[in-house]
C-alpha cells in the first residue's frame, strides 16, 4: 500500500509541475474537495466522513483553480462538462464550438471534461437540464473553485487524459452560444421519438430557432446530429432541407411555426426550457 501511495504521489507532483509549466494555476494536496464533487459522491451513497477519509488517506490529487476571480493568461479558466456526450460521436459533440486541447474524463468518456481559457465575462456558472428528471446535459462552471484533473482518482474511478495540451482559448459568447446549441440538440435527441412526424417536428424546431435569431447553419446542425429516427443519411438530409425551407419562408416575411407548434410535440415543460435557453443569447 505504501509503495502504491508513494507512486501516486510522485505522479501527482509531476503532473502539477507540468500544469504550472503551461502557466496554469495548479494545486495539489489531500482533503480539499469542492461542492460539486461532494454532491456527486453523495449521490452514489458515500457519507460525508467517507468522502473526506477517501481524500485524506487514499487519493492525493492535482487540480486547477478556475473561475473569473483567478487570472490565467489574461482570461480565466472555465470547465465545460457533458456526460451525455459519451453517447455521441466525438466530432458531433464539438460541432458548435471547438474542443479544447485540455480534455479528460473517466474511461467510458474521456472527453467529458473540457478546460478552456475564456475571454470575456460568462457572468455565472450554468447548467442545461433534461426537462424531465433534471439530469445535467451540459454544465459550464465559471465560478471560482477547483477542478481535479488526471491522474487524480475518485470513488468512481481514475480520470484519464483525452488531450493534455494547453487549454484552448475561446470567447465567452462563442462558448455560451455553442453550449446552448448543443444542449438543444441533446434535448431533442432525448425527447423526440420515432413515432412522431419527423418533418413536422423539424419545422417546429426550425421556426422557434429562426424566431429567436439563430443562424441557419447551427439550426441545420441541431436537427441533423439528433438521432430521432435512426441514423440514415436520407433522414438527416430531409431534416436539414426542412430547416432551410422554414428559414426561406422567414426571410420572405411569411409565417413560420412557433413555440405553440413545438409544444404540441414536446409538451410545455420541454418547450419552455428551450425558450429559456434561447433567451440567454444576445444575437
Amino acid at each position: 500500500m505504501f509503495m502504491a501511495q508513494a507512486y501516486q504521489e510522485k505522479r501527482i507532483s509531476l503532473e502539477a509541475c507540468r500544469l504550472k509549466e503551461l502557466g496554469l494555476p495548479a494545486v495539489e494536496g489531500r482533503g480539499a474537495i469542492d461542492h460539486q464533487l461532494f454532491m456527486d459522491w453523495t449521490k452514489v451513497g458515500m457519507r460525508n466522513k467517507s468522502v473526506y477519509e477517501y481524500m485524506e488517506q487514499k487519493s492525493p490529487s492535482v487540480g486547477l483553480l478556475i473561475g473569473d476571480a483567478i487570472d490565467c493568461q489574461g482570461g480565466h479558466l472555465v470547465r465545460v462538462g457533458f456526460e451525455k456526450a459519451s453517447q455521441w460521436e466525438d466530432q458531433e459533440s464539438f460541432i458548435f464550438f471547438p474542443k479544447s486541447n485540455f480534455r479528460f474524463g473517466r474511461a467510458e468518456n474521456t472527453h467529458s471534461q473540457n478546460i478552456y481559457v475564456c475571454d470575456g465575462d460568462l457572468r455565472q456558472s450554468y447548467q442545461f437540464l433534461d426537462g424531465i428528471n433534471d439530469n445535467v446535459l451540459i454544465e459550464v462552471q465559471s465560478s471560482t473553485g477547483i477542478v481535479w484533473t488526471p491522474p487524480s482518482s475518485f470513488p468512481g474511478g481514475e480520470y484519464e487524459w483525452s488531450a493534455k495540451g494547453a487549454p484552448t482559448r475561446i470567447p465567452a459568447n462563442t462558448l455560451i452560444e455553442g453550449t446552448t446549441m448543443l444542449a438543444i440538440a441533446y434535448l431533442l435527441d432525448w425527447h423526440v421519438h420515432e413515432s412522431m412526424p419527423q418533418l413536422e417536428v423539424t419545422a417546429a424546431v426550425a421556426g422557434v430557432l429562426a424566431r429567436a435569431g439563430v443562424d441557419r447553419r447551427p439550426a441545420r446542425d441541431i436537427v441533423s446530429i439528433s438521432n430521432w429516427a435512426g441514423d440514415d443519411k436520407t433522414t438527416r438530409y430531409r431534416r436539414r432541407d426542412t430547416v432551410s425551407r422554414v428559414y426561406r419562408r422567414m426571410d420572405a416575411g411569411k409565417n413560420v411555426p412557433n413555440a405553440g407548434d413545438l409544444e404540441r410535440f414536446l409538451g410545455a415543460t420541454v418547450t419552455a426550457r428551450i425558450i429559456e435557453w434561447l433567451g440567454r443569447l444576445a444575437f
